[in-house]
């Protein structure tokens, strides 16, 4: 206690008081898991899944199955409806993205002789309207990508 006054005679204030320690987090609602597998037709762009509202990530990945190579498919990301990050498996293997919070996709596998790619989503994105993660195929024949994503919305 600062200045040796007892709280009760002056309110809280920070600038004031000699604060040891100040914890501040941002006030979310309970955790939320959306899963699934979508089928993405062949040169498509196809929303894997999109939630409306003010929130914040926890964590997420996308992988696609493991019939033929894949490296080429493009995750998106629209925060608030806007484009923030969409590259393919190739190229974040090429830049070395397999890092946390490297990227906000970044790689968790990538093995072009088994065909098996699977990127992550990295946590903390916030979004005030909406929150979109898409997927785009620039190949000839359809595919089935399958995603696990939590979060939370005020």
């Amino acid at each position: 206690m600062a200045h040796g006054l007892p709280d009760y005679y002056r309110g809280v204030d920070i600038a004031y008081q000699a604060l040891s320690e100040m914890i501040n987090r941002p006030k979310y609602g309970a955790a939320q898991k959306v899963s699934g597998n979508v089928v993405v037709g062949a040169y498509q762009e196809t929303t894997l899944f999109s939630v409306s509202g003010k929130g914040v990530t926890y964590s997420g990945i996308v992988f696609c199955d493991h019939t033929s190579t894949r490296e080429g498919l493009g995750t998106n990301l629209y925060v608030d409806d806007e484009p923030c990050a969409g590259q393919s498996f190739a190229y974040l293997n090429q830049w070395g993205a397999k890092k946390e919070r490297s990227y906000p996709f970044y790689l968790l596998a990538y093995d072009n002789t088994n065909f098996i790619y699977c990127v992550a989503l990295a946590r903390g994105i916030t979004f005030e309207e909406s929150f979109k993660i898409a997927i785009y195929n620039g190949y000839i024949t359809s595919c089935v990508v399958g995603y696990d994503v939590q979060y939370a919305l005020i």
